[in-house]
């Protein structure tokens, strides 16, 4: 029987912290994939990978999964064990801070993420998008981080790419909705990226699950003439995400 939340706690060596510390000071770069699977193994969670025979070994490729937390469970752990399950660097698009929505503090807890998150990209070389939901003032941010994403690629066409396409957390970790440009961006990575890897990540079994599934392409999609492209992607890459989670986090997108 599944349980959630897992009836252990999520921990960080603080000897890691340590060192990423003085990385993020002395402007020292770092592997993402080698730390994750020291964050991982030291995590006080067991991981558990399934469906391992559609890991992606190298690129080019898009790896799209859910963005899984709760309370008392960042989305840093979830994320330490995917990348430590994949046997390769992958370049990470993620948020440049989080919002506290509600929270009387909210401008300076923003301004301290974003602080952090700005050295985490330094030291891994990760891409930073203004966060969401999306704001008409952070629309040139954006542009910017995707070109910086397709640039990326140009320069390393055998990437992979990682995203969590929601962007953001939903109530109890169930699958959200996608932010206006998601299905977009999706359709032009998938361009130059060709296959998509989804992934579930969820907790079950007392353990932290990575849940891989056949990987996919939009190529269809893309070559129908159709005026809902970014609709239909939005939709197909949300059902495979879902269809390797349990039902009650698939959301409006179980199949």
């Amino acid at each position: 029987m599944l349980q959630n939340p897992v009836n252990r706690h999520y921990q960080i060596d603080p000897l890691f912290i340590l060192i990423f510390s003085l990385s993020a000071i002395l402007g020292r770069k770092r592997s993402f994939q080698k730390d994750a699977v020291r964050l991982a193994s030291g995590m006080g969670v067991p991981v558990v990978v399934t469906g391992g025979k559609y890991i992606p070994q190298s690129g080019p490729g898009l790896v799209v999964f859910n963005h899984y937390s709760r309370e008392g469970l960042s989305i840093l752990f979830p994320v330490a064990g995917l990348a430590s399950s994949i046997p390769t660097e992958m370049h990470w698009i993620m948020t440049g801070a989080w919002t506290f929505p509600g929270n009387p503090l909210r401008r300076p807890l923003r301004a301290v993420t974003k602080w952090v998150f700005k050295r985490i990209a330094c030291v891994y070389g990760f891409t930073l998008t203004p966060p969401m939901p999306p704001e008409t003032a952070d629309a040139p941010a954006r542009t910017e981080a995707v070109r910086r994403v397709f640039h990326h690629i140009k320069a390393n066409p055998s990437t992979l790419v990682a995203l969590a396409p929601e962007g953001r957390d939903f109530p109890g970790g169930v699958l959200g909705e996608l932010p206006p440009g998601a299905g977009k961006f999706m359709l032009e990575l998938s361009q130059r990226l060709e296959y998509i890897y989804p992934v579930g990540i969820y907790e079950g079994d007392g353990a932290l699950r990575i849940n891989f599934g056949p990987p996919f392409d939009l190529g269809s999609i893309i070559n129908s003439g159709s005026s809902s492209l970014e609709e239909k992607a939005s939709r197909i890459a949300m059902q495979h995400i879902a269809a390797l989670l349990p039902v009650r986090l698939a959301g409006q997108h179980k199949i």
